[in-house]
């Protein structure tokens, strides 16, 4: 194979190395307490775990979703994140990633505990920084998110993470 050849491939790894680290630092950020300056072993977190939408969910009702990472601190305090190495140009192409984060801000059910839900969660899209500084003056993510996603009665914050 030529060196042509091997480049994308080797794009596609560091692309996935990255989405991983990304995850994991995220996880970290919950686990870390910085009173005790250790991890909290109680918070869980877990890579495509399936919840369940509420019938109430306004894109897709009672309908299995998989975020990227979920991450449990307690029954009363989660996250669900959806992780991305970039978002195209084009804005009108970010549908699809909007209600997808539209999806994951609900009730989910299936999150371990007595009840199979928490109380409040973070609603995050992360997206490697790398790509996002070279359409920063276009970037208005928050924005969009915060018009589209306001919508549940349950307590949620809404989150734009930009990883290293």
């Amino acid at each position: 194979m030529t060196a042509e050849g091997i480049a994308p491939i080797l794009a596609a790894i560091d692309d996935y190395e990255n989405t991983a680290f990304a995850m994991l630092g995220l996880a970290n950020l919950y686990r870390f307490d910085d009173q005790a300056r250790s991890f909290r072993e109680h918070v869980q977190f877990y890579q495509r775990r399936r919840f369940t939408t509420s019938p109430a969910n306004r894109r897709s009702p009672s309908t299995d979703v998989t975020p990227d990472l979920a991450i449990m601190v307690n029954e009363g305090s989660a996250c669900v994140a959806e992780v991305k190495m970039s978002l195209p140009g084009d804005r009108s192409l970010w549908g699809k990633t909007i209600e997808q984060l539209e999806r994951y801000d609900d009730d989910l059910l299936g999150w371990p505990g007595s009840t199979g839900r928490v109380g409040t969660r973070d609603v995050m899209l992360v997206v490697h920084q790398m790509r996002i500084e070279a359409r920063r003056r276009r970037f208005e993510v928050r924005a969009t998110v915060r018009r589209t996603i306001l919508y549940q009665k349950r307590p949620a914050r809404h989150v734009l993470l930009v990883s290293p």
